[in-house]
């Protein structure tokens, strides 16, 4: 059985290791903040990426962005140049940052594996993201096994980028929606209508949304505490853009959506997306 490490032990990373661990020989796990390593994995953890790259035949990373993983990836390459290991990264960062990595890890004698995960932390701990990968077909199907332990769909987008170019997609469209159901429960909620009766009728039709299954009870509590932080959907609508504007794309819900969650950055940015629905009363009662 191939070893496994693991590099970036957050939020999303610790209940993904974790499961991985359960099936797997999870040799080594890494943190840069080491007080953050859960306390069960503290005896597998390792003070350094270049110990990772010994202990392990493929490295699964996640990672806070564009930055954070440039900067892991040159160090991988640092010390495993021609070692033929496998990275999975699992980070939302941009397309451009992503193809970066590629490239270089290639040129290094190492395989690179674009395969961020989509859904958020209690996805994670039931094990039911989905991972969209991109990359060689080949290298995807051997991680095929370990995607299993935490993901109830693993997609195979096609060559290099495009695993991470489908999770942009879909958080653009994510962070659009969330902003949709904001502005119709703001009206809803003037009408006089309860939280309950707009969330079971709008469900009940052609505007039924996943995102309001799943944030309806916190916009509802105002339980704003973190599944997936509002600044990250404002990073990841930031590199959608990126990319809309790249090939010439217009952004007219992409841009107005990222107004807003900008809007609420400096008091939300650290809760949940849903926090977003409070922007609505803010300029109603302003």
């Amino acid at each position: 059985m191939e070893k496994i490490g693991f590099i970036g032990m957050g939020r999303m990373g610790a209940p993904i290791s974790k499961r991985i661990g359960e099936k797997f020989d999870l040799a080594s796990v890494y943190n840069r903040t080491e007080s953050k390593i859960p306390q069960e994995m503290r005896k597998i953890a390792v003070k350094s990426i270049s110990e990772v790259m010994n202990n392990a035949d493929i490295i699964f990373m996640i990672l806070t962005d564009s930055d954070a993983s440039s900067s892991v990836v040159k160090e991988i390459i640092r010390v495993g140049s021609g070692t033929k290991k496998l990275i999975v990264d699992m980070s939302t960062i941009s397309l451009g940052q992503s193809v970066e990595n590629h490239r270089s890890c290639s040129s290094a004698g190492i395989e690179y594996l674009d395969c961020p995960v989509i859904g958020s932390v209690p996805a994670a701990e039931t094990g039911t993201l989905a991972a969209s990968c991109g990359g060689s077909r080949e290298a995807f199907n051997r991680i095929v096994p370990a995607l299993k332990t935490f993901t109830s769909r693993q997609i195979y987008a096609g060559d290099s980028g495009k695993g991470i170019g489908m999770k942009l997609v879909n958080n653009l469209i994510m962070g659009i929606n969330m902003v949709a159901v904001s502005e119709g429960l703001c009206l809803s909620r003037e009408l006089g209508i309860g939280d309950d009766v707009f969330a079971e009728a709008v469900q009940s039709g052609g505007a039924a949304s996943k995102i309001l299954e799943l944030k309806a009870g916190k916009i509802q509590n105002e339980d704003f505490s973190p599944q997936f932080l509002l600044a990250h959907q404002y990073k990841d609508l930031n590199y959608a853009l990126e990319e809309q504007s790249r090939l010439g794309i217009p952004s007219f819900l992409g841009s107005i959506s990222k107004s807003i969650y900008s809007l609420e950055m400096k008091e939300h940015g650290k809760d949940d997306m849903s926090a977003v629905s409070l922007f609505y009363r803010k300029k109603k009662n302003e």
